[in-house]
């Protein structure tokens, strides 16, 4: 089942993000990627949704939150540790 859990990337911090998303809203950031996605609602409109523009910043919003969350609780842990870029949720397909 897809919404069990996301293993696709090397760094957890990106698992944790992508498994809180749903597959509609994890399909957004994976077509970041896709050549000729600039944007949050062009990487939306390359995923299919109906409303890409609404929908991709509302992805947008709800990864970066998450990526603050994520990180922030791991520099609490580690100060070391490095930040993580919602940018880096970019794939090659």
């Amino acid at each position: 089942d897809a919404d069990r859990g996301f293993e696709g990337f090397g760094d957890p911090r990106l698992n944790e993000i992508m498994e809180a998303l749903s597959p509609a809203e994890r399909a957004v950031p994976l077509a970041m990627s896709l050549r000729g996605v600039a944007s949050w609602s062009d990487a939306a409109l390359a995923a299919g949704a109906a409303q890409p523009e609404v929908f991709g910043e509302r992805v947008g919003r709800k990864v970066k939150g998450l990526a603050a969350r994520i990180t922030g609780r791991r520099h609490s842990r580690h100060s070391d540790a490095p930040g993580l870029n919602p940018g880096q949720l970019a794939v090659p397909l």
